[in-house]
């Protein structure tokens, strides 16, 4: 077993900075949090584990310009620098997650119970693998049988069961994994169920789902060689139960006066298949390719009910070259991504088998909307002493197949592409006394997504025309940051960070409606500049350790047109933002390893200040709020309970009446049945062993 005070020393390896390409890392047992290239941040990966965490915002909120909103599994959405996650390049074990399938809900089904790692990257800095990303990446990824076998086995198993009091959650799991003697073949299988009812927000009212989670991943892998190996994967995650009919919604009430629930499945099925290649300096392949299907299905009840997906398949091919020319040493990235993103809709409340249908159309005798996307990119890292050169550029081809013909073909298809090149440049010092600094710039380019499930219906066919002066969305980002990391004793170390970011966003792209009907057309809905700061501190002692940080953003539209949605004047703005400014994020966390009983104990807590404001979007009234958790992990260091995991926590200690200030909803003022309320007092106890 991975002894405790190891686990305490890989948190410790936890720091807010470092060298521009070193990575940051804390680890707990299979879960570790990485930060990227100029872009610390402080996160809390241990609480993946302390929290018994069901939902991403349990194991993401704490990261300075990261903000998480959803209370279901229905409704997860992360947030970066006023940027939503259709903006923001997000992937499983590589596979990328596009597209929506209704609006009121959120597209990103994951278990944090099977992650290894989440690598967090706020903001753009690089042309690597981030054509359409806005405001930043995330890339979620699955544990592998090499994480949890120790170096003597061969074969091993994880059983795992846990209570939260809010909602009765229940939860089982089984994991298997094993390998031979020498390590050329591994494998993995694991699956997992939470079982739970509604739970109660801090007013005593309902909120949540009452249903059930699946998840199922198998992996394979096989050494190719003495230098390469081959992977494959295929995972199942579902949300399966009763829910809100939009889902962020909670208590919105039908025409009955009652809460307009909807017996609901939403799926995500992943396979992938990768191949990783590096027998010297010149040549570090990794080859990966990918299909995910998402598809929400409300016919259960209702048979005309919603029942729409997306589909998406790519590959991704880089390659890494180091050499030196002198006493400049380079690291050569440089590599191709294609991806195909497909949007149905399969629901059967519309007409039917209009002229124009064919195999490839469905019910409404329409074609999928469908997108296609080519990316090339170069980049060199230079290195040189201290200081640090990226230069680089990519090149993207975008295009568009969808809805809306020319004038009079009321079922014609729209055709647009676009070629663009984005080049990006980061310069980076690092003194030999712990100072350390960056600026970066890069050029964004995101491409029109294809329109969410539901629009793709005889109506919106009749109501969307060709738009010849749709632009794509580009922007550019700016950022600047100092750095400082001590050893202020042998037993003490302090790490603080600040950064300023800006970046004026161009041609941003609505979905609106038109006067006869409340179906999607897309336009530019203007520009957008979004400027923030991000401070981060940590201080360790011996045993103890402290983080806090600090979030701020501003957004200011501009350009903005004036459109008519639903027969009535409004203003536009872009799809991809936020949904509005928020309030300044204070985050704070306390631990201490207690050696004597092999157990960490801690404290955590997260405040925003309230904002009220006008805006262009109107007015804007969010109360601020500070919630509370404490925790504690007893992992026995040796004995006949070592291998046990126990997890304990109290969240919500003070059960807070609070909403997350990064939803739909602007004025918090009036008790309303649009916002969605934070889940009150909540006690987990989670139970692992490994054997």
């Amino acid at each position: 077993m991975r002894k405790s005070r190891l686990v305490l020393s890989s948190i410790a390896a936890l720091v807010l900075c470092g060298s521009v390409f070193a990575e940051d890392t804390v680890r707990l047992d299979t879960i570790q949090v990485n930060s990227a290239v100029a872009n610390t941040q402080t996160v809390d990966a241990y609480k993946a584990n302390t929290r018994n965490a069901g939902l991403l915002k349990d194991v993401l909120r704490d990261i300075p310009g990261v903000y998480m909103s959803g209370t279901n599994g229905f409704n997860q959405k992360i947030y970066m620098r006023g940027m939503n996650d259709r903006a923001l390049n997000i992937t499983i074990d590589g596979a990328r997650q596009k597209g929506n399938t209704f609006h009121h809900n959120a597209d990103l089904l994951v278990d944090p119970a099977i992650l290894k790692a989440v690598d967090v990257g706020v903001g753009v800095h690089s042309v690597v693998g981030t054509s359409g990303a806005m405001g930043g990446s995330v890339a979620f990824k699955t544990v592998d049988s090499s994480d949890l076998l120790e170096s003597d086995e061969t074969i091993g198993a994880k059983i795992n069961t846990g209570y939260a009091s809010n909602n009765d959650e229940f939860s089982q799991g089984l994991t298997i994994y094993g390998s031979d003697k020498n390590r050329i073949f591994d494998a993995l299988a694991y699956i997992n169920h939470r079982g739970y009812g509604f739970g109660k927000d801090g007013k005593n009212d309902p909120m949540g789902g009452d249903g059930n989670d699946y998840n199922y991943l198998l992996k394979l892998g096989v050494k190719a060689g003495d230098y390469g190996k081959l992977t494959g994967s295929y995972e199942h995650m579902e949300y399966k139960g009763i829910y809100p009919f939009k889902a962020e919604w909670a208590n919105l009430l039908n025409k009955q006066g009652e809460r307009d629930l909807s017996d609901n499945k939403y799926e995500r099925d992943t396979f992938t298949l990768g191949y990783e290649y590096n027998p010297n300096d010149y040549i570090d392949l990794t080859l990966n390719t990918y299909y995910t299907d998402h598809e929400l299905d409300m016919t259960k009840k209702n048979p005309a009910g919603i029942n729409t997906g997306v589909k998406t398949w790519g590959l991704k091919a880089i390659n890494k070259m180091k050499f030196e020319t002198g006493v400049i040493n380079h690291t050569l990235v440089y590599g191709i991504e294609y991806y195909e993103t497909k949007a149905y809709n399969n629901t059967k409340s519309n007409p039917k088998g209009n002229k124009f249908k064919t195999k490839s159309a469905n019910d409404f005798g329409l074609a999928d909307d469908k997108v296609k996307s080519l990316s090339v990119f170069l980049e060199d890292r230079v290195r040189h002493g201290g200081l640090t050169f990226v230069p680089g550029v990519r090149f993207d081809r975008y295009e568009l197949n969808t809805l809306g013909g020319k004038s009079g073909d009321i079922y014609g298809r729209s055709n647009y592409s676009w070629n663009e090149y984005s080049p990006a440049l980061l310069l980076d010092y690092q003194t030999k006394f712990g100072l350390g600094g960056y600026t970066s710039y890069a050029k964004l380019f995101r491409g029109p997504d294809v329109f969410e499930g539901i629009r793709i219906n005889n109506a919106n066919a009749r109501a969307t025309m060709h738009n010849d002066d749709l632009k794509p969305e580009t922007g550019d980002a700016y950022e600047i940051g100092l750095r400082y990391n001590a050893d202020l004793s042998d037993a003490s170390t302090l790490n603080l960070s600040a950064k300023y970011f800006y970046t004026k966003y161009k041609n941003l792209i609505g979905e609106f409606s038109t006067p006869s009907n409340p179906y999607a057309v897309r336009m530019n809905a203007g520009d957008a500049e979004i400027k923030g700061v991000e401070l981060a501190t940590k201080f360790m002692y011996e045993n103890l350790s402290l983080l806090a940080s600090y979030s701020t953003q501003d957004t200011k539209y501009k350009n903005v047109p004036i459109v008519m949605s639903r027969g009535k004047q409004a203003s536009g703005y872009g799809s991809s933002l936020a949904y509005s400014d928020i309030g300044d994020k204070f985050t704070f966390n306390a631990e201490y390893y207690i050696s004597a009983i092999d157990t960490f104990i801690g404290w955590n807590t997260i405040t925003f200040t309230n904002i009220r404001k006008e805006s262009q979007k109107g007015k804007i009234n969010k109360p601020g709020y500070a919630v509370h958790d404490i925790y504690a992990t007893w992992i026995p260091n040796s004995g006949k309970f070592e291998g046990l995991e126990v997890n304990f926590g109290v969240y919500n200690i003070f059960d807070k009446a609070y909403a997350s200030h990064s939803q739909r909803a602007l004025d918090f003022s009036n008790p309303k049945s649009t916002i969605d309320w934070e889940e009150g007092r909540n006690i987990k106890l989670n139970l692992s062993y490994k054997f």
